[in-house]
């Protein structure tokens, strides 16, 4: 999800990326606010939100939010890519971050 259309290009990168790992992504980049943009994912029970906005786009990374709520901000996308293999491989329900 992106925080403003100007971060749309790193989303699409990202994107890219994690499709080339064998993720299943979607990109929400309608000028929609952030807070109904999470809201509808969550009710469509998705694991796993990116948030993109300037700070994430600067640093080259990503802010993961949970299904459960749990925000983890300043995450390096190599990090997130290995934890989300390590919980497909592990079949993991809580997704463990």
């Amino acid at each position: 999800m992106t925080i403003a259309d100007r971060f749309n290009s790193y989303s699409e990168s990202l994107k890219k990326k994690f499709e080339d790992e064998g993720f299943r992504v979607e990109l929400d980049d309608r000028a929609e606010s952030i807070g109904r943009k999470v809201r509808e994912a969550q009710l469509l029970k998705i694991p796993l939100m990116i948030t993109i906005g300037e700070q994430e786009e600067t640093q080259k990374t990503v802010a993961v939010r949970t299904l459960l709520g749990k925000v983890h901000f300043g995450m390096k996308v190599d990090e997130f890519i290995e934890r989300v293999k390590e919980n497909i491989k592990e079949k993991r329900q809580d997704v463990g971050f």
